[in-house]
């Protein structure tokens, strides 16, 4: 009798021990899911920090005035040049690292306020004027040859006012992007030259970017930087956020380099990066430029920053430590 109620107790203590193991057990692990869960689901923070080191200044050599009022930078990685819309001066310069200008288009009044330019891998460059629905297509634009243009019409695309195509972008498929502001939106044209998408109330569009799957627009008029898919949706907006950003972010310009740093241009002369979810990675650089007006990115890792005060091309390499 003893040696039975002995068995009874000690198969109900072990029983009561295991239940209160289990619930230690379940304790951990949803204590280690919650921790999983928060490490997921918290913000990404940068690693490291970011400066700008000016290592160069692209004066363009061989023009009669020089820059008189750029406004649109495009840098041809596949052929290292560097493209400039000289606005006041109604010409295209193609620059290379060390400013000699190896074309200049626009003699003889055959452009008129040209104000943003892009180019695809096979040469074709394009040319958005100042108050122009039609584009001008020079292919290839080094060549030797004589000046010659195709256009591209944009009036078809009007939805109540004219298009005013204000940016220009070129992708790795060869789809050209146009920021029209007249009509807040963001045409996405095939190298069919046929539409293949419009983004339709993008705010005030003044540049664009786009990467595999994402499209970035630029809106200084109500701030920040707009994203979205390959589809037309719109994911998120960067630079907006108040507890990152005590105002909206006002770019006028941007550059996507190829860690998905977004680096702007705004409104205020400044320079700004962010990282692909707006977490701010550097701001400065606005007393060593003069009127920044639109910037570019390579490979190696450097930024080129066009000013209008200064008529030139700045160079930066971008630090991180």
């Amino acid at each position: 009798m003893y040696l039975r109620i002995k068995k009874i107790f000690l198969s109900e203590l072990e029983t009561g021990v295991g239940k209160r193991m289990q619930r230690v057990r379940s304790i951990n692990l949803g204590f280690a899911a919650l921790v999983i869960l928060t490490v997921l689901v918290a913000p990404v923070r940068p690693a490291f920090s970011l400066s700008l080191e000016k290592i160069e200044e692209i004066v363009p050599l061989g023009t009669d005035t020089g820059l008189l009022g750029p406004s649109g930078l495009w840098f041809d990685e596949f052929r290292g040049f560097l493209i400039v819309a000289d606005t006041e001066a109604h010409q295209v310069l193609v620059v290379d690292r060390h400013g000699n200008v190896r074309k200049t288009l626009g003699q003889g009044g055959r452009l008129r306020f040209p104000q943003a330019v892009a180019a695809d891998r096979g040469g074709t460059l394009f040319i958005a004027e100042r108050e122009s629905e039609v584009l001008k297509v020079a292919a290839p634009y080094d060549s030797a040859v004589t000046e010659a243009y195709q256009p591209i019409d944009l009036s078809p695309f009007r939805r109540k006012r004219p298009v005013e195509p204000v940016a220009l972008f070129v992708d790795r498929d060869n789809n050209l992007l146009v920021a029209d502001r007249g009509n807040r939106q963001v045409l996405v044209i095939g190298p069919d030259r046929k539409l293949r998408l419009a983004l339709p109330d993008v705010g005030e569009p003044a540049d664009l970017w786009s990467s595999p799957g994402k499209i970035l627009v630029a809106d200084p008029g109500f701030g920040g930087i707009r994203v979205y898919d390959d589809r037309g949706r719109w994911l998120r907006t960067l630079g907006t956020d108040p507890a990152r950003f005590p105002a909206p972010l006002r770019a006028k310009s941007l550059a996507v380099d190829l860690r998905e740093r977004v680096w702007v241009v705004e409104e205020t002369g400044g320079i700004r990066a962010l990282d692909s979810l707006g977490n701010p990675l550097f701001s400065g650089a606005s007393g060593t430029l003069f009127a920044p007006v639109d910037l570019a990115v390579d490979s190696q890792n450097q930024l080129y920053v066009l000013e209008r005060g200064g008529g030139r091309i700045s160079v930066f390499r971008i630090n991180e430590f």
